[in-house]
């Protein structure tokens, strides 16, 4: 299950997540913006999964990111998947280090 998007960076991510139109669907997705999320993010969050976007862990806009990236996203793009829970763990360091300030990884 691959996205047609091209890379994206933290902003992206967090412009997108933060839209008044996704936000007002965090906690009630529709099938259509569950495809949106998979089309624009899937290869981005395949690529974090797989540890090569590190760099976005300079930067507490990146850490964020990144959290969305690997533990909101994948609920939509996997929704009744075992897929969706699958970067979690990884998520949560990312929120670590943002509990943390000053703590960043660059």
């Amino acid at each position: 299950m691959t996205g047609t998007g091209g890379p994206t960076g933290p902003q992206v991510v967090l412009e997108f997540w933060l839209e008044d139109r996704v936000r007002e669907r965090w906690f009630r997705s529709t099938p259509q913006l569950d495809t949106e999320i998979r089309m624009r993010f899937c290869d981005q969050w395949r690529r974090a999964s797989e540890g090569a976007l590190g760099h976005w862990e300079a930067t507490a806009e990146g850490c964020a990111a990144m959290a969305i990236l690997l533990d909101q996203l994948p609920l939509n793009m996997f929704r009744g998947r075992p897929e969706a829970f699958s970067t979690e763990p990884m998520a949560r360091e990312e929120e670590a280090w943002l509990a943390e300030p000053g703590s960043f990884k660059g």
